[in-house]
């Protein structure tokens, strides 16, 4: 049996899945789990890509290097990245610049780095984005107005929106360079202070789906 077909069977098997979820990179697999931390079940050979993320989705690799694709449908092969290519229905991300409608709404933080995927607010009135520093450092942004505001740093991940407004921010080494919340995952209003959702263990590697 190939890994494709392994998958596909596997997507078949799946239970189906809340309408948002966490998942976790482990060493044998990809952990899905829910909102509180239940383990769903493990996609065992593949790990997290979040070099590709898009809205919405959990993009997976295999150890050969192939992507796959999981929502609340299952898991599907897709393909890679292009240099611009749309990560909402709204949205295209290309290296320096994030578009709309063919005008720019947002141009590349100083220093070296690349955008890797963005999704407008429930409300739409703000983006929230993933930014690649050197050294593959990742850092969350808050666009409004073509203003851009870090959500933290050094490192902080941007993993979707909630439906209140809220951006999902996963801390994964805890407070530094000024910042004051701890290790975990957070909902953070665009006004106020950030929210605890989970806490997380130090530098693992989380991702979501349905956000």
């Amino acid at each position: 049996m190939n890994a494709v077909l392994g998958l596909v069977l596997a997507a078949l098997a799946l239970a189906p899945l809340p309408a948002r979820g966490f998942a976790l990179e482990t060493k044998t697999g990809v952990e899905l789990q829910t909102f509180s931390g239940r383990p769903i079940t493990t996609l065992g050979g593949l790990d997290l890509a979040p070099d590709e993320a898009v809205a919405h989705k959990l993009v997976l690799r295999d150890r050969r290097g192939r992507l796959f694709v999981l929502d609340r449908k299952g898991v599907r092969p897709t393909a890679a990245r292009r240099a611009c290519r749309t990560t909402d229905v709204r949205l295209v991300v290309c290296a320096q610049t994030i578009r709309s409608g063919g005008r720019i709404v947002a141009k590349a933080p100083r220093g070296i780095g690349h955008w890797v995927w963005a999704e407008r607010s429930p409300s739409g009135d703000a983006i929230l984005a993933q930014w690649s520093a050197e050294c593959e450092v990742p850092i969350a942004y808050r666009i409004r107005k073509g203003v851009l505001t870090a959500y933290g740093s050094p490192e902080s991940v941007a993993l979707g929106w909630l439906p209140s407004g809220e951006a999902l921010i996963h801390y994964p080494s805890g407070p530094c360079g000024g910042s004051q919340v701890g290790r975990g995952i957070y909902a953070v209003p665009q006004k106020g202070s950030p929210r605890l959702i989970r806490r997380t263990p130090r530098f693992a590697q989380y991702l979501m789906w349905g956000g």
